[in-house]
């Protein structure tokens, strides 16, 4: 008997178990080859340029995201296919500043882009039991609703109420770095800018700091937010993956995402249970702002609960990176900091190191505009799907459904945008640029549109402060001794999940002689 047909009787004679494996077999495959070929000539998106395996599967994206190499790769296929990428079988990504407004802004007479079910996510909270969302993923009913009611804690006059507040928190940071400085002993810089802003919402979401200042160290809740974010990040995953709230997603989110996200808002759920028990507090933190209006009643707990947990993420680790992301480039570009403390020490008193005078320090601001776009606190972007009837995006007619974003890292280091993209050029915001010019619209920070960032106005005013009095007092060197950061293309240094794993930042503090 010939080998070919004792294989055609084993597929099609005397063993019908065998038979139907292999037959279960070639039909998946040929389920799969039909959903590439499909993928890759007849999809609406399959006139876009982009690596091949991402037009097909998930899994590229996904892997890059779990190692934290998401914002580096985008990058990487911008440079290598142009402005709009295929990132993903469904998904866009676009580097003309023209797509933040297309995508984020809101169009009069045409529904806004929702967030895609990629990047949205229902977390029960613990002492309610209920599905709960956060500002940032509820639907376009629910997020207005939270906006108008939690508004109130972020306005320029309520930030203007909190400023003797921050100021103190910004104060002790001087006094106890200056600490560490007499000692003789190095700081780590980016440690105590973390301390510094954990503190700092921890009084403002909950009327309690987290006393990270005060002990020289982490506190326990601030010490799992890493794994928080890390969590987001796989959580993410398992939707891109197994299709966002399908039974196998829920599933793989059981089992497979980390405690992180989890712990996180027990924490928020306990902080926020023991403050509503205080409504008559006198702390002007968020909830005084919202009690005050009488706007409580407008959120239910769990919504309290979710968005508390989401300040203490959005509004501790993003400014923290900036800070210390600045701190980085000033120190590796000596004639722009030499100019920012020329600026800065024409104050002549501590006492007037105002956020009113800082503001109006223009080389300051430019500095930290620049600093945003270098190194941007969340360096992926926040996803869109397009909205029903199908949408125009920077002039590509799109159908509904698909994915689209601005990754803040992508836009913001494309020449095309910013010559000299990996250089730090505060001029560029003056008005100063030397050849070609800047289009500083392609660097939102905060985003844009009605979901752009409600925490805006605190964000300036701690940046303000904290580099306003940190190189009023002392003069920054880098610890020779210790390794500096390599940002640019150094995903096993500086890994991104949501926001930047950022390694020590050693430095040597001298205090200005006056």
């Amino acid at each position: 008997m010939t080998m070919m047909s004792t294989i055609s009787r084993l597929c099609y004679g005397d063993s019908p178990v065998l038979s139907m494996i292999i037959g279960g077999i070639v039909s998946i495959f040929v389920y799969f080859l039909s959903v590439w070929v499909y993928r890759l000539y007849f999809h609406p998106l399959a006139k876009f340029p982009g690596p091949k395996l991402n037009a097909i599967s998930e899994l590229p994206i996904s892997i890059g995201v779990l190692r934290g190499r998401h914002v580096y790769n985008v990058k990487r296929w911008h440079d290598a296919h142009g402005p709009i990428v295929r990132i993903a079988p469904n998904e866009l990504s676009f580097t003309d500043p023209a797509a933040w407004k297309d995508i984020y802004s809101s169009h009069p007479g045409q529904p806004n882009f929702p967030r895609d079910p990629i990047d949205s996510r229902f977390d029960p909270v613990k002492d309610t039991g209920v599905l709960s969302t956060d500002m940032l993923v509820a639907d376009e009913r629910n997020h207005a609703r939270q906006r108008r009611t939690l508004s109130h804690a972020f306005s320029m006059a309520a930030i203007k109420e909190q400023e003797k507040l921050i100021t103190d928190f910004v104060d002790l940071f001087i006094v106890k770095v200056r600490e560490i400085a007499d000692d003789g002993r190095i700081v780590d810089i980016n440690q105590w800018y973390n301390y510094l802003t954990f503190d700092v919402i921890g009084e403002m979401a909950f009327g309690e700091s987290f006393g990270c200042m005060a002990t020289g160290a982490y506190n326990y809740w601030v010490a799992n937010m890493g794994d928080h974010m890390v969590a987001a990040a796989v959580e993410q995953c398992t939707r891109r993956l197994a299709g966002a709230n399908s039974a196998l997603q829920k599933l793989l989110k059981r089992y497979i995402v980390p405690s992180g996200m989890k712990n996180h808002l027990q924490l928020s759920t306990e902080k926020v249970t023991k403050r509503l028990d205080i409504l008559d507090s006198d702390k002007k933190d968020f909830f005084w702002f919202i009690i005050r209006e009488k706007e409580v009643g407008n959120m239910s707990r769990a919504e309290l609960i979710a968005n508390a947990a989401l300040f203490i993420s959005a509004g501790s680790e993003t400014t923290a990176s900036l800070l210390a992301g600045l701190t980085h480039w000033l120190l590796k570009t000596p004639r722009v900091f030499d100019k920012l403390k020329k600026e800065i020490r024409t104050i002549e008193k501590a006492d007037d190191l105002t956020h009113e005078r800082l503001a109006k320090l223009p080389y300051l601001n430019a500095c930290i505009e620049e600093g945003l776009r270098i190194f941007p606190p969340v360096p992926g972007g926040n996803l869109r799907s397009v909205p029903k009837g199908g949408a125009s995006v920077c002039g590509h007619q799109l159908p509904e459904g698909v994915t689209v974003s601005v990754q803040s890292w992508s836009v913001t280091h494309d020449e095309s945008n910013f010559p000299d993209p990996n250089s730090l050029i505060p001029e560029r915001w003056l008005g100063e640029d030397k050849g070609a010019i800047s289009k500083l619209q392609a660097s939102q920070p905060f985003s844009l549109g009605p979901r752009g960032c409600l925490g805006k106005n605190l964000a300036y005013l701690e940046m303000r402060l904290v580099l306003g009095k940190l190189f009023w007092n002392f003069d920054v060197q880098y610890d020779t001794a210790k390794p500096e950061w390599v940002p640019m293309q150094d995903s096993k240094t500086l890994p991104a999940w949501i926001v930047w794993h950022k390694p020590g930042l050693y430095v040597k503090l001298t205090p200005v002689a006056r």
